[in-house]
């Protein structure tokens, strides 16, 4: 069964709720109105006969901004007072908190330019899980169970994110109702399927009959009910704790040596095809040659068609843009849309490279 909030209209953009979906029977359910943002929901379930609360989040986005850091602490704010309410009831009651936060797992060290943030400040993200079973903190952010450079479940312009959390309370660490399964927090990827070759999420494409499915990969964990009373804590084999220093922010490579899908194609390959056929064919890279006709906006004459350029990596961005109207560029670039329009994608100084091996001209 499915339960969602109460639709809106945010942001100018069609109504989107939070959903959770259980194979356990619903039974309670409230949602919380919150500053430009979806509702916060907050389920109760019966899970074979004990009751696990599931708290479910869409924060406001743009994480790296401290203008909309402002508005994600009126959410932060509005779900801490929805758990506490729970935590008030029973300090030990089995609680998942999860969602898209909009946040990094460790937002206040990535940026500390915001003296305050949602997820920490507020909310009480943290990383010491002995803390969390011993019931000295009351919520243990899983991300802390992973190695540093497995933690993503997201790409932003080639910069690995953590937006996408799920956090739980001492009741999962005990041995009545619901507990957690030590370990098992994991990122699902599933090569060909959810992501690309890149490592990407493979987002859905509206365009065609529709393709893919979203631009985080899930993240899951498990768990198992026990009988006991609530007196033992879970022995943990491997706790997690914060790092004493701050991480450094992780990349995605787009290095084309380091590229394991099918090398790019002539690009013929796809201006032969009508331009009804190219959505099936969005992500793929393809040898590019061209002109520039236009500075602003960036716009390359290839083929027959005038289409955009977009680098997400200023530093390359410089580069290509140096290049004077009416001079050829040669490249390799992924297919893109931006605004309903096709554009090429330039994503690494490699891509800019001529003659690199593999990458001579080809016919076919």
């Amino acid at each position: 069964m499915a339960l969602g909030a109460d639709p809106q209209i945010i942001e100018g953009r069609p109504a989107h709720v939070n959903v959770v979906f259980s194979r356990f029977p619903i039974v309670g359910a409230d949602s919380f109105p919150t500053e430009s943002a979806r509702e916060i929901l907050v389920v109760k379930i019966d899970v074979d006969g004990h009751p696990l609360f599931v708290i479910d989040n869409h924060w406001k986005s743009g994480a790296s901004r401290p203008e909309t850091e402002v508005i994600r602490l009126l959410n932060a704010r509005t779900a801490r007072s929805a758990l506490d309410g729970i935590l008030a009831v029973d300090p030990r009651a089995d609680v998942i908190f999860a969602g898209d936060l909009n946040s990094y797992y460790d937002q206040i060290s990535l940026y500390p330019e915001m003296e305050r943030t949602g997820v920490n400040s507020v909310l009480g993200s943290q990383g010491d899980e002995q803390a969390v079973a011993d019931g000295e903190e009351d919520l243990y952010n899983l991300w802390f169970e992973l190695p540093v450079d497995e933690r993503f479940s997201e790409v932003w312009r080639g910069r690995k994110g953590t937006l996408m959390n799920m956090l739980i309370t001492p009741g999962l660490y005990d041995d009545r109702g619901i507990r957690y399964i030590d370990g098992s927090f994991e990122v699902l990827r599933l090569p060909g399927l959810n992501m690309d070759e890149w490592g990407r999420p493979a987002r859905f494409q509206f365009e065609g009959e529709g393709r893919g499915g979203s631009d985080h990969l899930p993240i899951l964990a498990r768990f198992e009910t026990v009988d006991g009373d609530g007196s033992e804590v879970l022995e943990l084999t491997n706790p997690g704790r914060d790092e004493d220093q701050p991480r450094e922010v992780l990349y995605l490579d787009y290095d084309l040596d380091h590229y394991a899908g099918d090398p790019p194609e002539p690009m013929k390959n796809l201006m032969r095809l009508p331009k009804s056929e190219w959505s099936a064919h969005l992500g793929q890279l393809y040898e590019i040659e061209g002109r520039w006709v236009s500075r602003n906006p960036p716009t390359l004459l290839t083929g027959e068609y005038e289409m955009e350029v977009y680098c997400p990596d200023r530093t390359i961005w410089k580069e290509v843009g140096n290049i004077s109207q009416g001079k050829p560029l040669r490249a390799v670039a992924e297919l893109g849309t931006w605004e309903g329009n096709y554009q090429w994608v330039i994503r690494d100084a490699s891509w800019l490279m001529v003659g690199r091996r593999g990458l001579e001209p080809r016919t076919n």
